[in-house]
């Protein structure tokens, strides 16, 4: 309350890190800058109001050990990763039971890895939040009604609901991956260098470099083999449910940047007999590593020209994939609340 009157968020943020069991969970306050296309620093008022559950919490546990080891593990060089890795910080897994404000727009978040301070996340990391529900909804009616018209059919098996569910998890515990200040650039934040290119790039960043980590994850006996594949399957798949949300969105256009890019390095292909796309498994990897450096750089670089180029040439839709998805107009974009009346009682 005091943090919302004051407008300073700090010390708010910090004590939110430390809850750690708590079975009901509020978010509100100034929360995602996606709204503001002049600079990308503007943040939109938000709440949520989520349910713990315990069990699906306690299963990614085995997660946490690791946390310290993704920010070594980054595919590039010692310069561009924090000199000290955040600290662990919590995982969460939540059922959503009220949203508001920015929270409750056309398109619902599924997860969420904050504060997005870059001073809290320094000193303490950020939270991983889980939506199930909301993460189940979109998977089940519009992922994979999607997926049956836009890949070719000897991939439809490989897309999966714990594959969305994980590469949603590791795309949240990326975004604190790699740095928060600009290199050479005493307090310059990577927001601040990216302005209006920021959120587009870091979305595409924390896709990418936590598909990189599934082979992270599956080296450690964290994850099985077979996941591994139907991760990179999902993803593709997941394109196309996000592009949907319109050229103005960061995510839209973050994975037109990640999907140009794998056509380029044909890691993505295109059936033409069919009319359908494809995952190249064997290049797959070498694709989204080479991907997550340039990513990376870019945000270490503060490299606004790059990113405003890369934002522009490759936030492209082409003939093909239009037409694919031309012919989903009957499937949801995205799913809408509908919150019990005994909320407002």
């Amino acid at each position: 309350a005091e943090a919302l009157l004051a407008g300073d968020f700090f010390n708010s943020d910090m004590a939110w890190m430390d809850l750690q069991n708590n079975p009901l969970d509020i978010v509100i306050g100034p929360i995602e800058t996606y709204e503001d296309k002049l600079m990308g620093l503007k943040a939109s008022y938000e709440g949520f109001v989520m349910i713990r559950d315990k069990k699906e919490t306690e299963k990614l546990a085995r997660f946490k050990k690791y946390m310290n080891q993704l920010e070594h593990k980054l595919p590039v060089p010692r310069l561009y990763k924090k000199v000290k890795a955040a600290p662990r910080a919590p995982i969460g897994v939540f059922n959503t039971v009220y949203t508001s404000a920015d929270a409750n727009v056309a398109v619902k978040s599924i997860a969420f890895s904050l504060p997005n301070d870059e001073r809290v996340r320094e000193l303490k990391g950020a939270r991983t939040v889980q939506q199930k529900n909301v993460i189940l909804a979109k998977f089940n009616k519009i992922m994979v009604p999607i997926s049956r018209r836009v890949l070719m059919d000897e991939f439809h098996s490989y897309v999966d609901g714990d594959a969305f569910f994980t590469n949603t998890l590791l795309h949240e515990l990326a975004h604190p991956l790699g740095l928060n200040y600009v290199k050479g650039k005493n307090g310059v934040t990577v927001r601040e260098a990216l302005k209006e290119n920021y959120s587009a790039i870091e979305e595409a960043k924390a896709d990418v470099v936590g598909l990189f980590n599934v082979d992270f994850f599956v080296r450690r006996g964290v994850l099985s083999p077979e996941l591994e594949t139907k991760s990179y399957v999902t993803f593709l798949a997941s394109i196309f449910r996000a592009v949907r949300f319109g050229a103005t969105d960061a995510h839209a256009r973050a994975n037109m940047i990640e999907f140009n890019y794998l056509v380029k390095e044909k890691a993505v292909i295109f059936d033409q007999a069919s009319g359908r796309y494809g995952a190249n498994l064997a290049w797959m990897k070498t694709a989204i590593k080479k991907l997550a450096i340039d990513l990376l750089m870019i945000e270490g670089d503060g490299n606004y020209e790059k990113a405003g180029q890369w934002v522009k040439e490759m936030g492209i839709i082409p003939p093909e994939m239009q037409k694919l998805l031309n012919n989903l107009s009957d499937i949801p974009i995205d799913i809408e609340f509908k919150f019990d009346p005994v909320l407002f009682d």
